[in-house]
């Protein structure tokens, strides 16, 4: 059984802690600082929160802040011209073979896909954290899968995306991971 604190972040596997995908890639030096600041936190966490009611029909528009209501409609607009169908929404995770959870913003099928909502600058460590998630979703046919964020910033016109294919991030992923646990090991 697979379980998620919201407020500590912390995933557990049958009680067990586990690293999630953004751990994994904070503690190898692949995110950026600004990735990890509070400010870059807080404002990720209030835009995927109100998208996340958007999408499962809980949203009460009333009295948005003039930022959110302008990341909404663009991510409407994002709704509109790719009619993308979710089967998960925030949908936790766990990858046994590397030891991993993680929690997708989007995924559907039909083709399978994974998509991330990224509201600062897309960062390229998320071709690996698509990467991980595409592995934990679809753990058969994952290179098959399409990987992509999703940009809603209110500092933008519009949204933007950015398509991932390269069939490479899997392994860098995966060895990303290996060398994640042997460093834990090897400093426990």
């Amino acid at each position: 059984m697979i379980s998620f604190d919201e407020a500590s972040h912390i995933y557990r596997v049958a009680g067990v802690v586990k690293p999630s995908v953004t751990q994994v890639l904070s503690f190898m030096g692949v995110v950026s600082p600004f990735c990890r600041s509070i400010k870059a936190a807080n404002l990720g966490t209030k835009l995927h929160s109100l998208l996340e009611d958007y999408d499962r029909g809980v949203l009460i528009e009333d009295a948005l802040p003039e930022e959110q209501l302008k990341c909404l409609e663009m991510y409407r607009s994002y709704k509109r011209d790719l009619n993308p169908v979710f089967s998960d929404i925030e949908e936790v995770m766990f990858d046994e073979e590397l030891n991993v959870c993680g929690k997708a913003d989007r995924a559907g099928t039909n083709p399978d896909f994974i998509m991330d909502i990224k509201t600062g600058a897309i960062p390229d460590s998320a071709r690996l954290q698509t990467a991980g998630y595409a592995r934990m979703r679809f753990p058969l046919t994952y290179e098959l899968a399409k990987r992509y964020c999703v940009q809603v910033n209110p500092k933008l016109k519009t949204y933007k995306i950015k398509a991932y294919d390269d069939p490479r991030d899997y392994i860098e992923w995966e060895n990303l991971c290996k060398n994640y646990w042997a460093e834990i090991a090897r400093t426990s």
